[in-house]
This record gives structure tokens, C-alpha cells and sequence, in this order.
């Protein structure tokens, strides 16, 4: 679904003939096709992604079948299967249509805004609102940045240093029992869930984070651009 919201970011893009602010700052150019050839690096790049964890499946797949293992019944495990990929899919969709609309958003907004910057003599006032508009975009597009490099450390598995440190603040196995090796299995498994589940709600809580200041942000500009479309009718 990621690949899905690029592809669109893309198709906008290009029939526009227009990127957004954010695009511009993440790849430090204002250049409309260097701009387009980063989302098409994007785009290849998350297909390869998709293609690794796919055989990285398949191996676990082969693995986990020479586990030992609690018996479900198959209705058991389709249903939980199921239930696990409708919220995920909710989330995604629901994550990727309120970025779609921003995208386009940010296009109508830019387009506006030249037109005004090429058809009127701002004064120190306009200038002034104009600032403050490009002020908003710059942080909110740096919070983006922030967002965006984050989700593809978690695609690529490679998370920053201080996620990998919370292992340091779960207790380690003291004690393994002696001649017993599927009870010391079990141990390492259950301290290793219980790494990835701390590690996975701090994750959570960052991307949360970071979606409220985009949208702290958002706020702001939307308040001053209607001062702007105001002042300019």
C-alpha cells in the first residue's frame, strides 16, 4: 500500500508538472524532474523491499515448519489471519488516504500561491504573510522528513541506535536450566518477545508523534492561509 500511495504521488506529480514543498526539501533540489526521479527511486527501491521480505517469509515459512508448535485448528488460524490483516489493511488505507489528500492539497496551495507571488507587488505585508507561510511548510516538511526516514529504517529493519538500547533496560536471563534445552528455548523466545513488543510500542508512540506535529502544523498553516485568501479577495 506504501508503493500504492507513492505510485499516486507520482501520477499527480507528473500531471501537474508540480511538487509539493516537502518533496523539494527532502531531496535539497528545485528541480521538477531530479524531484521525480527521487520518487521513482523510492518506488523501486520499496518493490525490492517488498521482494526481500517476501523470500525472508518464505525462509521462516520452511523454518517454522520443523518447529514444534501449539496445535490450532485451521478455521482457528484463518480467522486470526484474517482479523490481523483487515486492521492492518484499515490502518494503511486510512494512513495513505489522508496523505494522498495532503499531496493534493499542497499542489492546489502551491499553485495559488504563485499565482499570487507573479501577479501582484507584495508589500511588506504580504510579504510578511507569505513568510509565515513558507515559515510552517519548512518545519512541517523537516517533522516529514523525520516521519518518512523513520518508516524506511522499518522497512529496511535498521532501526536507530536508541531502539536497539532498550534491550539494555530489560532484565537478562540470569539463570537457564541445565539440561534442559527446550525449556532454555522457551526463555530466550519469551525475552525476546517481549524486546520486540517494547520495541514496537515506541515505535508506535514516535510515528504517533510525529502525526500530531504534522498535524500541529498543518493547523497553523491552514489558519494563516485563510488570512492570506482573505487579504488577497
Amino acid at each position: 500500500m506504501d508503493r500504492q500511495l507513492w505510485q499516486s504521488y507520482l501520477d499527480i506529480g507528473l500531471q501537474q508538472h508540480l511538487w509539493p514543498d516537502e518533496f523539494y526539501k527532502m531531496t535539497k533540489t528545485n528541480d521538477f524532474d531530479l524531484c521525480k526521479q527521487y520518487v521513482m527511486n523510492y518506488i523501486e527501491n520499496n518493490k525490492k523491499q517488498l521482494n526481500h521480505c517476501q523470500f525472508e517469509l518464505t525462509k521462516q515459512e520452511q523454518q517454522f515448519q520443523t518447529c514444534p508448535m501449539i496445535e490450532l485448528s485451521f478455521e482457528q488460524m484463518e480467522q486470526r489471519l484474517k482479523e490481523l490483516v483487515d486492521r492492518e489493511r484499515k490502518y494503511l488505507s486510512k494512513r495513505n488516504n489522508e496523505k494522498l489528500i495532503k499531496f493534493k492539497d499542497d499542489i492546489s496551495e502551491k499553485q495559488l500561491l504563485t499565482t499570487i507571488s507573479t501577479t501582484c507587488l507584495m508589500n511588506n505585508q504580504q510579504n510578511e504573510y507569505m513568510n509565515r507561510l513558507i515559515t510552517i511548510r519548512e518545519k512541517q516538511a523537516e517533522i516529514w522528513k523525520e516521519q518518512l526516514m523513520l518508516e524506511i529504517r522499518i522497512h529496511c529493519k535498521f532501526l536507530p541506535q536508541n531502539f536497539d538500547d532498550l534491550e539494555n533496560f530489560i532484565s537478562s536471563i540470569d539463570y537457564l536450566p541445565l539440561n534442559n534445552n527446550q525449556k532454555a528455548i522457551e526463555i530466550k523466545n519469551k525475552r525476546y518477545k517481549i524486546i520486540q513488543e517494547a520495541k514496537r510500542q515506541c515505535l508506535n508512540y514516535f510515528l504517533n508523534i510525529y502525526e500530531i506535529k504534522i498535524q500541529e502544523y498543518e493547523q497553523q498553516y491552514q489558519n494563516e492561509f485563510i488570512e492570506v485568501e482573505t487579504f488577497f479577495s
